[in-house]
């Protein structure tokens, strides 16, 4: 049975580790090794969980929290999640099948799915991040949520784990091209994201920041390089992402029109928050965005 490592970013703390709720509910456990990187400073649960390893960087990015993780991982096969991030049965079953019948693939995709509280505020969310991600939709993931993939650990360069974002903006793109890239559908995630679209505006402006603050620190002083992550986040994320979605939800999602607004909120506060990150000092990262 193939050894996997479970890389868990927990930026606000381990008591709201979702994960860790529905491991003791998979099949095929053994071989399981848990890494837990957590922003705050609280102790495991009094149960625990077998073979967890707790990283505690107290007030750490969530980019730190994400790298130090895998570099922490032992076996050659890393899972990365997030902690509000439900793991649905047969979740490590599907992704050893995967590995086992795809031996030249570096890096697969799990699925995402939003199905414990799909309102119209989650759905926009949930759309805005994985629409590609969504079976019932037109469009398909050219590379891996951040919640669900699993990856070969020895491709990862030095310098993909060596500064905040470099395992997101730089290795994920790369071995996504590479040709050694392929999708797991059975290794499936439930996003647990139920917040109020008030909420969800707030997140994605954290995200924005966060994001384009830690393009700061990959990419040093320069302007141009900056300039070109922001109109990014400014045009494609904030506008033709929302069309895109609309487009890939039409005639398959019947509340297509009902998610349509929020969609364009969302990109909106999320160019805002890359502005902000643009102007600011990359030390000021926001530990809770991701």
């Amino acid at each position: 049975m193939t050894p996997l490592s479970l890389v868990i970013v927990a930026p606000e703390g381990v008591s709201r580790c979702l994960p860790f709720a529905h491991l003791a509910e998979q099949d095929n456990r053994e071989n399981v090794e848990v890494v837990v990187a957590d922003a705050s400073s609280e102790e495991l649960p009094a149960d625990g969980i077998p073979n967890v390893r707790h990283l505690r960087m107290p007030g750490a990015s969530v980019f730190a929290l994400r790298r130090a993780a895998i570099a922490a991982a032992s076996h050659e096969w890393v899972v990365v999640t997030e902690d509000h991030c439900r793991l649905m049965p047969g979740f490590f079953a599907a992704y050893r099948d995967a590995i086992r019948e795809h031996p030249a693939e570096d890096l697969f995709s799990g699925s995402v799915i939003n199905a414990s509280k799909p309102t119209v505020a989650s759905m926009a969310n949930y759309f805005f991040d994985y629409f590609e991600h969504w079976a019932g939709g037109k469009a398909r993931p050219n590379r891996p949520a951040i919640s669900n993939l699993i990856v070969r650990k020895r491709v990862l360069r030095n310098a993909d784990l060596a500064l905040d974002g470099g395992f997101e903006f730089v290795a994920l793109p790369r071995l996504a091209a590479s040709g050694r890239y392929a999708q797991c559908p059975g290794a499936i995630v439930d996003h647990v994201q139920n917040g109020s679209l008030l909420e969800d505006c707030l997140g994605h402006l954290r995200n924005g920041k966060c994001t384009l603050a830690c393009r700061h620190g990959l990419h040093g002083e320069r302007i141009g390089t900056m300039a070109r992550h922001l109109a990014h986040h400014c045009v494609v994320v904030a506008i033709l992402r929302p069309l895109a979605i609309i487009r890939s939800l039409r005639g398959a999602y019947s509340r297509t029109w009902a998610v349509a607004p929020s969609l364009f909120l969302l990109g909106f506060s999320h160019a805002l928050g890359a502005i902000a990150g643009f102007l600011s000092d990359p030390r000021g990262n926001d530990r809770k965005a991701g």
